[in-house]
């Protein structure tokens, strides 16, 4: 006996298995980033710190722009420029939850693509961080750490537990590689986002390097590393490469999540002796 399952039935068993899907791929982004900040907290332990102020000034021209910055604005005492820079700082932590809230929002099926492009921006960073640890502007100058000054609270303690994961700056590379995305691949509904998040990158690089936490290199060298990541997803060459991997895991997993998401196509009834129309159920 054959049991007949109603399309509203059917509608919300798949429903519910793309709602278990969106808190599954939640679920390993956070576990990946978790794993990550362990990554990064051991390495300052792993390699020794490097100064960098002489590449720092070679690169613009003898100067050094955390110590420019803060004897042009800091020496003014400017309240509300330095609670604007910690605001810029601080809202870092929610881009990827908020910005991934507007990816399911208007474009759910790129979700896994979007994870994708910041846990690669992510870890490639966390490479350079066990590898490149260095040593930043208010440890190695002596300028003033602003997040201190002004009391911003115990910053390394209960936050940064390694400052010297500053090469490339993550805080200007994961607002950038999240613009790039939306500007890419989130289509026109997504493009207005994509350029708010460009902008912020701007403003949070901006504010790093005036309260002495990351060089200008270090923001460049984030700024770049988007602009890779972006580039690489993009390349055909590339998608070649991956490909070529034995079993092609990547594939894989980008098939079965296309899968997922596609809509079933149901047979609605025609004229006897005409083929039948199919639409999305």
């Amino acid at each position: 006996m054959t049991v007949a399952v109603s399309p509203g039935v059917r509608a919300r068993h798949r429903t519910l298995g793309r709602a278990g899907y969106l808190v599954l791929l939640w679920a390993v982004w956070f576990g990946l980033t978790l794993a990550f900040e362990f990554i990064r907290g051991v390495g300052d332990e792993v390699s020794p710190a490097h100064r960098v102020a002489s590449i720092e000034r070679a690169v613009f021209f003898g100067a050094v722009p955390s110590e420019k910055l803060q004897s042009w604005l800091f020496a003014r005492d400017l309240p509300w420029l330095d609670y604007f820079a910690f605001l810029m700082h601080g809202l870092w932590f929610g881009v990827p939850f908020a910005f991934g809230l507007v990816v399911m929002i208007y474009r759910r099926q790129i979700l896994l693509e979007f994870f994708s492009w910041m846990l690669t921006t992510t870890y490639l960073a966390g490479m350079f961080y066990l590898l490149f640890p260095v040593e930043p502007p208010w440890m190695q100058l002596g300028v003033p750490r602003i997040l201190y000054v002004r009391n911003f609270g115990d910053y390394p303690a209960n936050i940064d537990p390694n400052p010297l994961a500053a090469f490339p700056s993550l805080h200007a590379a994961i607002p950038m590689v999240v613009g790039l995305f939306f500007l890419l691949r989130g289509g026109p509904k997504m493009a207005l986002f994509g350029k708010v998040s460009i902008v912020y990158a701007l403003a949070v690089g901006f504010s790093i390097v005036y309260m002495g936490e990351h060089w200008a290199i270090d923001v460049f060298a984030g700024y770049l590393l988007a602009g890779a990541v972006a580039g690489a997803f993009m390349s055909q060459r590339v998608r070649s490469l991956v490909t070529a991997i034995p079993g092609d895991p990547i594939g894989a997993l980008a098939r079965f999540d296309a899968r997922f998401w596609a809509q079933p196509v149901a047979v609605v009834a025609s004229v006897p002796g005409e083929e039948p129309l199919r639409r999305a159920a």
